[in-house]
Parts: structure tokens; C-alpha cells; sequence
């Protein structure tokens, strides 16, 4: 009872607001970790999209699947979060009538945003499921894109491994304060 009234006091001064923008645009994070699950080695993916500076869409969740590199494992989370890209485009279009720029989907693993980019098949993934390479047809499609973020500054991080104090309280004031952007 003493832990839950500490963090309700702790986390008083934090909400989520929706600010005016000029132009409103979706932008996510995706993470996952390598074989985190000590029981099973399946990994953890995790996202966070952002609409209009506030967080509007989030989860954590133990892959079904084993993975075999820590590509794998990023490309499985980055395909759950780009599947919600789509959800989340066909919502705001049923709502507002008009479409959004492209979303941004910020990931920290490079074979995973190549993979992502360019759509060919190499011995290196030939035994990835084809069904992870929905995120190649949304990129081609222009729906998203795959850009890089530096795995210190990768919001969706502290969704997928426990980080310790300093990094959960940085991520998430930058989770409620907004500003997103990793640039």
C-alpha cells in the first residue's frame, strides 16, 4: 500500500496533453529485447506512438515466437508496430477525413531498419518468417518510415528490459513532456 501511494504521489504532476500543432503527425518508437524470458528466450517487443506530442498508443509484450538474433527479435517488434501504424492511420482517417504524412517509426537496431528498407531476402534472413516483412510492404507503400535512433534515446527501451532509475525517470519525462523528436 506504501509503494502505491508513493507512486501516486510521485507521478501527481503527470498527465498526458494533446497540444496545438500546425500539423499533427504520427511518430512511434519500436524496441525489443534479445531472448530476455529466462524460461523460454522468447523476447519482449515494445512501442510507443506519439499523435500530436502526446502518447496515444503503447505496449509490451512477450513475443509467440522464438527469435534467432537480436534482428529477428527487432524485426518481429518493429512488424507488431507497424501494424498498429496501419490501425492507427485507418482511425484518424475515419475521423478527421484526411490522411497523415508519413509515419516516422524510430528503431535502434540497423539490420532491422535495413531490413525494413530494402526488401530482398539474404542467407542472413532466409529463415525469418515472411509474415515479419509486412513492415517492407508499409514502407514501400509510403505509409512509414524506419529512421534511426540511438538505443539511449529510444523510448520504446524502457517497454522491453528494466532500466534503472536514471533512465526510467529520463524516458519517461520525455514521454510526458512531449518532445519526441530524436533529432
Amino acid at each position: 500500500m506504501k509503494r502505491i501511494i508513493r507512486y501516486v504521489a510521485g507521478t501527481a504532476a503527470r498527465s498526458i496533453t494533446f497540444r496545438h500543432q500546425s500539423s499533427f503527425s504520427l511518430v512511434g518508437y519500436s524496441d525489443s529485447d534479445d531472448a530476455g524470458c529466462p524460461d523460454t528466450a522468447k523476447s519482449t517487443s515494445g512501442f510507443i506512438f506519439f499523435f500530436g506530442g502526446a502518447p496515444v498508443s503503447w505496449r509490451s509484450r512477450k513475443q509467440k515466437v522464438v527469435t534467432l538474433s537480436s534482428c529477428e527479435s527487432e524485426l518481429v517488434a518493429l512488424s507488431e508496430a507497424s501494424r498498429e501504424v496501419v490501425w492507427i492511420r485507418k482511425l484518424f482517417a475515419q475521423i478527421y477525413s484526411r490522411v497523415l504524412p508519413p509515419t516516422f517509426i524510430f528503431e535502434d537496431n540497423d539490420c532491422a531498419r535495413k531490413i525494413a528498407e530494402q526488401p530482398k531476402f539474404s542467407d542472413k534472413t532466409k529463415h525469418i518468417k515472411r509474415k515479419y516483412f509486412y513492415v517492407q510492404a508499409q514502407v514501400a507503400s509510403g505509409e512509414m518510415n524506419v529512421r534511426r535512433v540511438d538505443t539511449k534515446i529510444n523510448l520504446a527501451d524502457i517497454f522491453t528490459k528494466p532500466a534503472d532509475r536514471a533512465t526510467f525517470v529520463r524516458l519517461t519525462a520525455k514521454i510526458f513532456s512531449g518532445r519526441i523528436s530524436p533529432i
